[in-house]
């Protein structure tokens, strides 16, 4: 009898072993879960915080480029304009009966209305917040042949579907940096915007003919890299991925794939 109360004892400790070691591995699992919560959580709350900022910063930058554009269109063409419309109508009053001056003054106001209303398309308070990324893109292309130093051209494939308004503001934004990259350092004449819509994924694509970079090079150099890094960022923060390959004298390709579901991927 007494082996048997000492085995049956024995079973009674091993139980309860078995017992708290379980509940010690339950609760340390729960807390182990509850910490990959608690950080998860915190990550997606700091990325919030990182896109929202990123998608302010981006408003902001659209809106300064905006203005550095009407400033120079102002100057640069419809101040012209109007400056030869003013200087025709005085010599019209020192000298009457000039009608072809006359015809000349009514052009040169016609053009000025219509530069100035293609800047009141930019000054509106829609176009940041409310953008249409293929009008806005045709629209920063124009003003790029307005130059004389460029060819540029949009194309549209596919079935154009609605883009998330915080999606289209990065990507404008990296759009216009990527232009900016051309005009400062490419040296091309010739740029080509492709926008593709595909049931999967919207597409961004960019091509010039200007010299191009050595990539190993440039990733190399700190300043250098700097822009890249910054697109990268930016289209990550937006679920996208950015590629470019370029090489010395074969000009530059960059691409930005935005994932999507069903080919909606939000409302304008």
């Amino acid at each position: 009898m007494p082996g048997s109360e000492q085995n049956f004892l024995a079973v009674i400790i091993g139980v309860t072993l078995l017992i708290v070691a379980f509940a010690v591995f339950v609760i340390t699992i729960t807390i182990y879960f509850i910490k990959r919560r608690n950080q998860h959580t915190h990550e997606m709350t700091q990325l919030k915080q990182t896109y929202d900022q990123e998608l302010l910063k981006s408003q902001l930058e659209i809106q300064e480029q905006t203005f550095r554009s009407i400033s120079q269109e102002i100057h640069d063409n419809i101040g012209q304009v109007l400056s030869l419309a003013k200087l025709n109508m005085g010599i019209m009053t020192q000298t009457p009966g000039q009608p072809t001056m006359l015809y000349d003054t009514r052009d040169l106001l016609g053009k000025a209305i219509n530069d100035l209303r293609d800047l009141s398309k930019s000054l509106s308070p829609e176009r940041v917040a409310d953008i249409d990324l293929a009008e806005s893109i045709s629209y920063e292309l124009h003003m790029l042949e307005r130059t004389g130093i460029y060819q540029a051209r949009l194309q549209v494939q596919g079935s154009a579907y609605p883009l998330p308004k915080e999606k289209k503001i990065i990507l404008f934004r990296i759009f216009q940096e990527l232009t900016s990259n051309v005009v400062k350092h490419a040296g091309a004449t010739h740029l080509d915007v492709i926008m593709s819509y595909s049931m999967d994924h919207f597409e961004l694509s960019m091509v010039d003919n200007g010299k191009g970079f050595d990539m190993a090079h440039h990733d190399a150099n700190p300043m250098g890299g700097i822009g890249l890094r910054n697109m990268q960022n930016r289209s990550l923060l937006i679920g996208a991925v950015f590629q470019i390959q370029s090489a010395e004298g074969s000009g530059t390709i960059a691409r930005i794939y935005l994932p999507v579901e069903n080919g909606s991927v939000g409302k304008n």
